[in-house]
Formats: C-alpha cells, sequence, structure tokens
C-alpha cells in the first residue's frame, strides 16, 4: 500500500556545465531540507509545492506534472512525527527573495547536497533525503535522453529531406 502524503515538497534545481544542482533552504533548527509544507485544499499538490518553493526559497520555474517520489521525513521521534511527502521536480528559472527569510536557499552539487541534508541526522533520516537527491538525478537524466531522442526523431525527416 502506498502511503497517502500529508506535505509537498519541491525539489528545485538547475542544471550547470558541471552538473545538477539543488536548492535547498534550512529548516526552524537549521538543517537544510528541500522547500516543503502542508497540502492545501485549495491547490492541487503540484500547486502547493510550487508555492513552497516560492514562499521559502524565492524560487520560479516550470514544475513537473506529476510526483517523482514518495519519502518519509521525521521531525523528531520517528514514531509520533513521521509525514510522507510527495516530491515534485521544479527547474528554477528565476529567484527571488523568499517571503520566509530565515530559509537561507543556497545552491549545492548533488554530493554537497546529499551531505548538506544528511548533517544533523539520524542514518534512515539521512538517507531518505539523500535518496530524494538520487531519485531526482535519476528522473532528470531519463527525462533528458528523452528530449534528445524525441529532437533526434524530429530532425531526421528534415535531414532526409534536405538530401533528396
Amino acid at each position: 500500500m502506498i502511503p497517502v502524503p500529508v506535505q509537498v515538497a519541491a525539489v528545485c534545481y538547475r542544471r550547470r556545465r558541471s552538473g545538477i544542482e539543488f536548492l535547498l533552504v534550512r529548516t526552524s533548527s537549521g538543517r537544510w531540507i528541500f522547500p516543503k509544507g502542508r497540502i492545501e485544499e485549495s491547490l492541487s499538490n503540484r500547486e502547493a509545492a510550487a508555492r513552497e518553493a516560492w514562499e521559502e526559497a524565492g524560487a520560479l520555474g516550470l514544475i513537473e506534472p506529476r510526483a517523482f517520489h514518495i519519502f518519509r521525513y521525521t521531525r523528531g521521534d520517528p514514531d509520533q512525527d513521521l509525514v510522507f511527502i510527495e516530491a515534485y521536480l521544479l527547474e528554477v528559472l528565476r529567484t527571488g527573495f523568499p517571503e520566509e527569510e530565515h530559509r537561507e536557499p543556497t545552491w549545492f552539487n548533488a554530493e554537497e547536497g546529499r551531505r548538506a541534508v544528511s548533517e544533523g541526522r539520524d542514518l534512515q533520516s539521512a538517507g531518505e533525503l539523500a535518496l530524494v537527491i538520487d531519485v531526482a538525478l535519476e528522473a532528470l537524466m531519463i527525462g533528458h535522453k528523452r528530449v534528445d531522442a524525441t529532437a533526434r526523431r524530429r530532425s531526421t525527416p528534415n535531414i532526409n529531406a534536405a538530401r533528396m
């Protein structure tokens, strides 16, 4: 049975020559996390995730229509403070000042991001959050290959037509 998510997260990323970078924010306890928050009745889960990206990280961009991962998150006591979070990829096109000033949005490459989300957490929580980055990278690489293949298929008829 798939757990019912009670929160959503925007896994904000950008592509650089050096690779993909992730935008993380600080929690109230000073740990790094993806922008996340509660699901609201007035918004779809996707819209709520995009809103969290704006409020917590000042990030605007293109958000995927479907979640790519669901992960477990604990705030303190793993038996009492466990929530399931539905994660959406959001390609950041522009950043501004977040509404929540204490969040300190910061870009990390994948390796730095894994380390950052693991700091100060128990092994299970650290593993869950590091896995989000791994699954995001996999989803982005699959999507990137799909876009490349589509572009090649579209360009082939044009090349053949030019040769005739």
